[in-house]
């Protein structure tokens, strides 16, 4: 049973334990070491959903794996998308303007701004 592999633990927020048992071989692993957001994904700030890239830079294949992970891991159903909005205001609001982004849970949505 793969459950109680050591290679197969990872800490996991209540939503992404919830997927079960659920797996597929084209789901992304974010600690891979060749593993980057911004290859896969772009964030929305309208909405605070993570949308798969949909230019040239990404490939089918990439875009099949980012999708699959989207929907296992349940990352833009509207709860999701309010935290972020939420998490992002209040970090937002209470730090001073030289903000450190890798002390923010979501920064990987600043991405854009130090490319």
């Amino acid at each position: 049973m793969l459950a109680y592999q050591w290679e197969n633990l990872f800490i996991a927020c209540h939503f992404c334990q919830e997927k079960g048992d659920d797996f597929d071989e084209k789901l992304l692993k974010p600690d891979d070491i060749a593993y980057e957001f911004e290859r896969y994904f772009t964030f929305n700030f309208r909405t605070f959903d993570i949308e798969v890239r949909q230019d040239d830079a990404i490939s089918q294949e990439d875009k099949e794996r980012a999708m699959i992970t989207l929907e296992m891991y349940k990352l833009n159903y509207t709860d999701r998308s309010k935290a972020r909005k939420r998490t992002f205001k209040q970090y937002y609001n209470t730090l001073e303007a030289n903000r450190n982004t890798d002390d923010f849970s979501y920064r990987y949505i600043f991405l854009d701004d130090k490319q």
